[in-house]
């Protein structure tokens, strides 16, 4: 059993070389090939990657911007080797990764997906210190429940768990062919995130069980573009949360294929519907949908503090002043 590795890049100039480096890494005495899909980047992510086309890596680009979905589908459709990981071009691989999921898919013929615990960096790679999620919650989890877990939160959208850089999967396990042919046929696919509709596809998969490795096994690079600065201006905010929504509309339509999504899965989607509407200008829409998700919100009290001020602010100063403020409110 041996594996493709599929980084999937865009403007990630400062990153995607450090990030290449840790696939080969991790692979050295395994074998397998690593796919670095190009979304059409405009800097010189491209330059980076192809010192780095030797060997086991292949580079691929895209025609124009696809999107960091159709770009992970372009890496599934190419890569040989049934076990595929995935790495985002700003993440870095640890040198035990790969050896250690191969190790799972090879101890349970019914693993479907693997993914494992982090640690977070600077943009310089430094530790941050940051508590992950899975290590505060997996370890209260006993192992012999960790598949039911891992299943109940990936189709209730819970943060407990990390997918991303995190996950491994076994393409006929999982059904990849036939969720890569589902994806393309929807109107949204450019503009939604990959790991969760994934992920969620595969938790879908009766017959399957998914794994967890007890280890920090990637580190996750907290930066500018995929932080605090991802939304700093209402445009972004609006495109960020268009892409949750129409994210979280997937994995609706993928439980709802063969039973009834969770009240936290359609909250989380109502919510998600409200961001937009909001940045949109339709503001009796956004109120319609956040009370909709009113449920959900109360039993979080600083999300429901947050998305309050949100509201007002941007219902009251417009999308471009109210996020402004916003943006200064969170870094006071």
């Amino acid at each position: 059993m041996s594996v493709s590795a599929v980084i999937t890049c865009y403007n990630l100039e400062s990153f995607i070389g450090e990030a290449i480096d840790s696939a080969r890494q991790a692979m050295r005495g395994i074998g397998g090939e690593i796919i670095v899909v190009d979304d059409c980047s405009t800097d010189g992510s491209s330059d980076v990657i192809k010192m780095r086309e030797i060997g086991e890596v292949r580079y691929i680009r895209t025609e124009h911007n696809r999107g960091v979905m159709l770009a992970t589908l372009a890496g599934i459709a190419t890569a040989r080797h049934s076990v595929i990981a995935f790495l985002d071009g700003d993440d870095v691989w640890a040198e035990a990764k790969i050896r250690a999921a191969l190790d799972a898919f090879k101890a349970d013929d019914r693993l479907a997906f693997v993914t494992h615990d982090l640690q977070f960096v600077d943009a310089a790679g430094k530790p941050t210190g940051r508590t992950s999620r899975p290590s505060q919650t997996m370890p209260r989890t006993p192992t012999a429940q960790w598949s039911d877990h891992l299943r109940r939160s990936v189709l209730e959208h819970r943060d407990d768990i990390w997918l991303g850089s995190a996950l491994s999967v076994h393409r006929e396990r999982a059904g990849l062919d036939a969720f890569g042919d589902w994806v393309r046929s929807r109107h949204d696919a450019a503009e939604m995130y990959q790991d969760w509709p994934l992920a969620t596809w595969t938790a879908a998969q009766p017959a399957c069980r998914l794994g967890y490795i007890p280890e920090k096994l990637f580190s996750y690079r907290l930066h500018g573009q995929n932080h605090s600065g991802g939304a700093s201006d209402a445009a972004r905010a609006l495109r960020n949360f268009t892409r949750n929504a129409n994210t979280l509309r997937a994995m609706v339509d993928i439980v709802s294929r063969t039973g009834k999504p969770s009240a936290k899965l359609r909250a989380d989607l109502h919510l998600a519907e409200a961001q937009v509407a909001l940045y949109r200008g339709h503001n009796r829409e956004a109120i319609g949908s956040y009370l909709a998700a009113l449920p959900s919100l109360i039993s979080r009290p600083a999300a429901l503090a947050k998305e309050a001020a949100r509201l007002a602010a941007v219902a009251l100063l417009g999308q471009a002043r109210g996020q402004k403020l916003l943006q200064r409110a969170a870094r006071a």
